[in-house]
C-alpha cells in the first residue's frame, strides 16, 4: 500500500489520487495546489491536504485496482458468456480471495469475477506398449452403481479386453477415479 503525502511534497507531472479522484499535479502557489483532472479543467486545493501517489499510474486509463486476485495454478477465469451455469465448485472474489459459490447465497452476479479448475483431458492409449506402465493397476466401469473394482486383464494394441482403447476411455476409469486414458498437458 502506498502511503499518502502532503500535496506540498508533490512532484509535477505525476498522478495522484486526490479525495476520490485521479488527478495530475500541475504546482503549488502559497498556500494551494493545482492539479488537471481529466478534462484539463484546473482544481485548486489546500497543499496540507493529504494525497495519495500512484507510482505505477501511465495514464486517465489506469485502473487503481486488480480485477481480482492472482488466479491459483489449476484454475482459470471463467468467460461469462460461455461458461454459464454456475456450478458449486467455481468460486468467485471475495475480499482479497476465493469464495466457493456452494458457500455463497445468491445468483450469478455478472459483475464479480469467477473461476473454475481447470478439468485435465484425456486422450485414449495408442498401444500396449504406452498402457504397459498401467498394466497392474485396478478399473471399474463409470456406470456401475456398485462400484465394482475388477483386476487387470489382457491388452493389445487394439483395446482393453474386448473394447477398443477408445471405446474403453469413454466407459471406464481407473480404481481412483482418473479415465482409463492419457492425460493431455497443454
Amino acid at each position: 500500500m502506498v502511503e499518502q503525502i502532503k500535496a506540498k511534497d508533490a512532484a509535477p507531472g505525476r498522478f495522484y489520487m486526490v479525495g476520490n479522484e485521479m488527478m495530475i499535479f500541475v504546482r503549488t502557489a502559497g498556500e494551494h495546489a493545482f492539479y488537471a483532472d481529466e478534462d484539463a479543467d484546473i482544481r485548486q486545493r489546500s497543499i496540507e491536504e493529504q494525497i495519495t501517489p500512484l507510482p505505477d499510474c501511465t495514464g486517465w486509463d489506469w485502473d487503481p485496482a486488480p480485477k481480482h486476485p492472482p488466479v491459483p495454478e489449476g484454475w482459470r477465469v471463467i468467460d461469462k458468456e460461455k461458461d454459464l451455469p454456475k456450478q458449486a465448485s467455481d468460486k468467485f472474489v471475495f475480499g482479497n480471495g476465493w469464495k466457493t459459490v456452494a458457500d455463497a447465497n445468491g445468483g450469478f452476479d455478472m459483475a464479480r469475477y469467477y473461476i473454475r479448475r481447470i478439468e485435465p483431458t484425456y486422450r485414449p492409449f495408442a498401444s500396449a506398449e504406452e498402457f504397459r506402465p498401467h498394466r497392474d493397476r485396478w478399473w471399474k466401469y463409470k456406470d456401475d452403481s456398485r462400484e465394482t473394482v475388477r483386476q487387470p486383464f489382457a491388452y493389445s494394441d487394439l483395446g482393453h479386453g474386448n473394447e477398443t482403447w477408445a471405446q474403453s476411455l469413454g466407459r471406464k476409469v481407473f480404481d481412483e477415479g482418473s479415465p482409463i486414458g492419457v492425460e493431455v498437458k497443454e
